[in-house]
């Protein structure tokens, strides 16, 4: 599946649970589907606080979780416990 459907798959899910659709969600999404490999929710919030400046650690933090409790993204704990996303 490619990165465009993958992320508009995530973001109907998302609508459907009944959650909000916003610009920095959009943006935390694209940024875990378009990454190759497993970011830290810190190399996420990173990216997104590029185009979203005003975007905290703690809104990355609750889209993995919304996205993690939907069963549309899995979190990876290494060793010394830092925490990877997988978009699938």
């Amino acid at each position: 599946m490619d990165q465009v459907t993958r992320a508009g798959m995530l973001i109907t899910r998302l609508r459907e649970h009944g959650y909000r659709v916003t610009p920095q969600r959009v943006a935390i999404i694209n940024t875990i589907v378009g990454h190759t490999g497993h970011p830290t929710v810190e190399e996420v919030h990173a990216q997104v606080q590029v185009d979203f400046p005003m975007t905290s650690l703690a809104t990355v933090y609750k889209t993995v979780s919304l996205l993690k409790e939907i069963d549309e993204l899995q979190e990876i704990h290494t060793a010394d416990d830092v925490r990877h996303v997988d978009g699938r």
